[in-house]
């Protein structure tokens, strides 16, 4: 090989210890906010992505349930039309996501010293770039966010509301959600937001005490669920400030571990060395569109937002 690698340990294999990255990718999962509350789907070892067959349901008019499914009232010796599910398909293909540290030779001279640092910052910077794609990626060799997505239910602002988010638009949010899946929902919003909570007032009362009090700790519940802050999310009074989920109907298919391979020959002039950390995985919604209900006209999902305003 043109550089060193982990599998030849005069080579430098022996520098980075078998568990490292286990355990590098572990804090990651920990340390994200959004990617730990997905649904993780392994990959085997002679596959490169995942196919899924899915129910092709947008509505839950009659006809429509399970993409096509119907049963109806006979009379005697009549018969009934016939009816099926429809059925469609989420592909997954894997894509590489890659971390790159020059480390100097004297530094490798303290293991310890090296571990600390690397765990930190890449596991860090694994953990934010997955919670990153996961809310707001493209789709295009990387996770397709909700944001970007056809699954997602947009409310429209209140009447003349400008630059805030106000009782009423939580309330519609959470009716967006369907009711099956409100038990594992959270609220995800940026640090921006939280002014707007503490004041958050239906007439004179206000409806957002955290733990019962304002001297609380913050970020308690919004109408049952969970708040959690995140970067991710967008400026107040962007749509996306506010993100009322269920990451479990958010899919990510992973292959292995963290792979991870060292080199003495890529900055050998500089008494350098190069570490790689190589993960495999990507990630889509479970959904393909939000889904008119039976009754009513505003669009269900597992991931709510509000317009700008």
């Amino acid at each position: 090989p043109s550089g060193a690698n982990t599998s030849v340990p005069s080579e430098g294999g022996y520098l980075v210890h078998k568990d490292f990255s286990s355990i590098l990718l572990d804090k990651a999962r920990q340390e994200s906010l959004v990617w730990q509350d997905c649904t993780e789907i392994p990959i085997g070892p002679d596959s490169d992505g995942v196919e899924l067959v899915t129910i092709d349901e947008t509505s839950r008019a009659n006809g429509s349930r399970w993409g096509g499914v119907q049963v109806y009232r006979r009379g005697e010796a009549d018969t009934v039309a016939a009816s099926k599910p429809a059925f469609g398909k989420l592909t997954i293909d894997l894509e590489d996501i890659m971390g790159l540290a020059y480390v100097t030779e004297r530094q490798l001279r303290d293991g310890s010293s090296l571990a600390a640092v690397v765990s930190k910052a890449f596991a860090s910077e694994f953990a934010f770039r997955m919670d990153d794609e996961v809310i707001n990626g493209t789709g295009n060799g990387q996770c397709l966010g909700i944001l970007q997505s056809g699954a997602l239910s947009t409310v429209s602002k209140e009447a003349a509301q400008t630059g805030t988010f106000v009782a009423a638009n939580a309330a519609k949010m959470l009716a967006r959600m369907p009711a099956r899946l409100i038990g594992g929902a959270k609220w995800y919003i940026n640090q921006e937001v939280l002014p707007q909570l503490v004041t958050m007032t239906l007439g004179n009362q206000p409806i957002y005490m955290p733990a019962g009090s304002i001297a609380e700790a913050p970020y308690g519940m919004l109408l049952g669920r969970p708040i959690v802050p995140i970067e991710q999310a967008a400026a107040l009074a962007t749509k996306g400030d506010v993100i009322l989920a269920n990451f479990g109907e958010y899919l990510v298919a992973t292959k292995g571990g963290l792979e991870q391979a060292d080199s003495m020959h890529v900055r050998f002039i500089y008494a350098e060395r190069a570490f790689r950390w190589l993960a495999r995985n990507n990630g889509a919604p479970a959904w393909k569109s939000a889904l008119t209900p039976y009754k009513g006209s505003s669009a269900l999902s597992p991931f709510v937002v509000v317009e700008n305003r």
